[in-house]
């Protein structure tokens, strides 16, 4: 049969007609250059026999051919996606133990496991973690060409078989390395699991939390500016920013508008809070605290126009707040509150000069002595989760549970709505999809304890388009800022009926003290005298942690690496009870 007639002037790129088949067909030849990592020199398809119709087949073809040439030219062929990365990061960390433990020996110079471990965190990681990026590279990579010997090649295993029927041929290994997109992906997961149970490469793990510690002791106290951390980390200083093209800038007016200093917001928006906050998008609660602290800064001053603020007027309040007691951090934090927006207002040609530059309260003493804050404990933990479950309200009766076995803030969960319910894998997650800083958006497994105790069964009755706690009215800083009111006013009646310390600011607080109870947990020590839980899986849970563990995990990640490390945890009804609660907590001496 010969082609239509029209199908000889088409011309198209890629169509022809194929006699064997009397039809048209897709031929594309792939670039020499390509052809080891695509795995083929050509792609042909069969296509219709009508020429609109091979047409409009041979678009679909090109478009994927497009893509497949664009994703190896950027080294990302074969497409491999993320469960497959999950499965092989498993596979090898379930090798690399078995290896590993095998050359672990005893006093006596014998190897202590001759037939392997398949786990290895329960022993010092000095003897058997990884040096550096370099030394888990070459070990995945040794995983990928193999040969690889499992422990028991013929009993059933689903991860196994998964990454033999991945890595069945030499060709698929070889493909794999190629593509850099994928290795990336998957050295990161292999990192995750390494470092979740040896706490970094060796030598690391102390100079890790130290270092963590450090900077955010350092934030705390006002020593440093978190903006340069997040300079130096995109690679420059504060000294070092690109400076804007020098183009003139407005000359400033040598007289100045009268300008609200907005204790009391203008109805216009034209007051100065209302001005800063819009252009650095200050959550409406952040507003609300700042028009309170300014509301005393105007009462001391005796007058609302920014304009007319002096650097004396600084000083006074600072030192106002000196006389009342108050510690170091808190009195700079009311005067950044009233530092921050004079110092907007001069960049934008607002007010002649900046009264708060160079200000600060920096005590050698004399201040009341900061006290710290502190986590329930078990015996109040206790108190406080049987008081919530005699209530009826939604809120009360899940709000403290919640808290108690999550570690996340109580306006996280307050605010939480009944879709954030839901199922990663085979394990029932909070979902917080976003929260005050970067770290804060994660999922955290739900507790065995707390579905026990009938929460999902609750949640099960709700509209899922709804609010998690519904009888919460959402008020005007949201059911979050609703929440943290009635909770504290429930408390102290909880308080006041059993006799037992349950708020006290700011050493308790129901903000505060779960998630202190949660990090102090822990860092309990097991059997084994280390931590049950590493402190990169426990800032991944409390949203302390910034880096790439709390904002890409998976479902591997969560059924293999934080519903354990939650499980860990041990509910306060499981610990014995104490006759008495203990004398810090009751405030005693």
């Amino acid at each position: 049969m010969a082609p239509p007639t029209a199908a000889w002037g088409t011309r198209e790129r890629y169509l022809q007609w194929f006699k064997p088949t009397r039809a048209y067909r897709f031929r594309r030849a792939v670039p020499t250059h390509l052809r080891p990592i695509i795995g083929q020199s050509e792609w042909t398809e069969t296509l219709s026999r009508d020429v609109p119709e091979a047409k409009r087949q041979l678009r679909v073809h090109i478009e994927r051919t497009d893509r497949i040439l664009s994703l190896a030219e950027a080294g990302n062929w074969p497409e491999i996606d993320d469960d497959e990365i999950e499965a092989l990061a498993e596979g090898w960390w379930r090798l690399f133990q078995l290896e590993r433990s095998r050359v672990i020996t005893n006093p006596q110079g014998l190897p202590s496991w001759p037939n392997g471990r398949e786990r290895l965190d329960d022993i010092n990681s000095e003897l058997w973690a990884l040096a550096s990026d370099d030394d888990l590279s070459r070990s995945v990579r040794r995983f990928l060409v193999g040969p690889r010997v499992w422990r028991d090649p013929q009993a059933p295993d689903s991860i196994r078989d998964r990454v033999e029927s991945f890595l069945g041929g030499s060709k698929r290994a070889a493909q794999l390395l190629r593509n850099t997109e994928a290795m990336r992906r998957l050295l990161r997961h292999c990192r995750i699991l390494h470092h979740h149970a040896a706490s970094g490469y060796i030598g690391e793990g102390g100079d890790r939390s130290h270092a963590i510690s450090r900077i955010l002791d350092m934030i705390e106290g006002l020593e440093i500016d978190p903006r340069q951390i997040v300079v130096a980390i995109e690679g420059q200083s504060l000294a070092t920013k690109p400076t804007p093209p020098l183009t003139p800038l407005p000359s400033p007016p040598t007289i100045f508008p009268t300008l609200r200093l907005g204790h009391i917001a203008a109805e216009d928006g034209s007051d100065l809070i209302s001005m800063w906050a819009k252009e650095t998008e200050i959550g409406s609660r952040g507003i609300y605290q700042a028009r309170l602290d300014m509301a005393k800064f105007v009462t001391l001053i005796e007058h609302d126009d920014a304009t007319r603020v002096t650097p004396q007027d600084i000083v006074r309040f600072k030192e106002h707040l000196g006389k009342k007691g108050l510690a170091a951090p808190t009195i700079n934090r009311y005067l950044s509150a009233i530092k921050s927006p004079l110092g907007w207002a001069k960049e934008n040609f607002k007010i002649p000069t900046n009264p708060g530059a160079g200000i600060k309260y920096d005590s050698k003493g004399g201040a009341k002595k900061k006290v710290r804050r502190l986590g329930y404990s078990d015996n109040q933990a206790r108190v406080i989760l049987l008081a919530a479950r005699r209530e009826n309200k939604p809120y009360r009766r899940w709000i403290p549970w919640v808290c108690s076995f999550t570690g996340c803030r109580l306006d996280e969960a307050a605010g939480r709505r009944a879709c954030d319910i839901r199922r990663v894998g085979s394990t029932w997650v909070l979902d917080i999809p976003e929260g005050k800083n970067e770290g804060a958006a994660r999922k955290i497994p739900l507790h065995s304890k707390l579905v026990a105790e009938g929460f999902i069964d609750y949640w099960r009755e709700l509209p899922k388009d709804g609010p998690l706690f519904p009888d919460l009215r959402d008020g005007r800083y949201g059911r979050a800022g609703t929440a943290t009111k009635n909770i504290g006013r429930w408390l102290r009646q909880v308080q006041k009926e059993t006799g037992v310390l349950l708020v006290e600011e700011p050493r308790f607080a129901p903000n505060h003290s779960w998630r202190h109870r949660f990090k102090s947990e822990a860092r309990r020590v097991g059997k084994d005298q280390r931590p049950i839980m590493s402190e990169e899986t426990s800032d991944a849970l409390t949203g302390h942690y910034e880096g790439k563990v709390s904002r890409d995990y998976g479902e591997y990640y969560v059924d293999s690496v934080l519903r354990p490390a939650i499980q860990s945890m041990v509910s306060p009804f499981d610990i014995e009870a104490v006759e008495a609660v203990p004398e810090e907590a009751m405030g005693a001496g």
